[in-house]
């Protein structure tokens, strides 16, 4: 199992202006149309992890991606139980500043494998991201 952040406006695209000048962009990708799928209880309702993110209760959406045999999580943080503030947590890879991407952080370790984990989505492994936040770091810089 692997676990990620599923970002509407992913990693930036770039181009080039007439004067030789990067122009980055951030196009929107529409969840509906990529090979994904939002994972549900037995109820049928989307199934939500919880994490604290500076202090407030953050929701985020699980999707699921067939990655060969293996199956990928994707949190999202963009959903109608989160304010806007809270929702851009997960809207673009390596985006914003320290703050944003802490928050991502929080996001996926606190709120991925664990809480997934809690739901019967367990793994046999972790690995991180070479440079990621340590956990103690990220439980301590929001309250977490």
């Amino acid at each position: 199992m692997g676990s990620g952040c599923s970002t509407h406006r992913g990693y930036f695209q770039q181009r080039l202006s007439l004067d030789g000048w990067q122009i980055e962009g951030y196009p929107f990708n529409d969840p509906a149309i990529l090979p994904m799928r939002q994972v549900v209880q037995e109820d049928g309702s989307p199934l939500l992890v919880e994490v604290l993110v500076g202090g407030e209760r953050t929701r985020a959406a699980v999707w699921r991606v067939e990655v060969g045999i293996v199956p990928l999580f994707l949190l999202d943080t963009n959903i109608p139980e989160n304010p806007p503030h809270l929702r851009s947590i997960t809207d673009r890879l390596y985006g914003g500043d320290d703050h944003h991407r802490l928050s991502q952080e929080i996001v996926l370790g606190i709120g991925g494998v664990p809480r997934l984990a809690r739901n019967g989505y367990g793994a046999r492994s972790l690995s991180h991201e070479r440079g990621a936040t340590p956990p103690s770091f990220r439980s301590s810089a929001f309250g977490s």
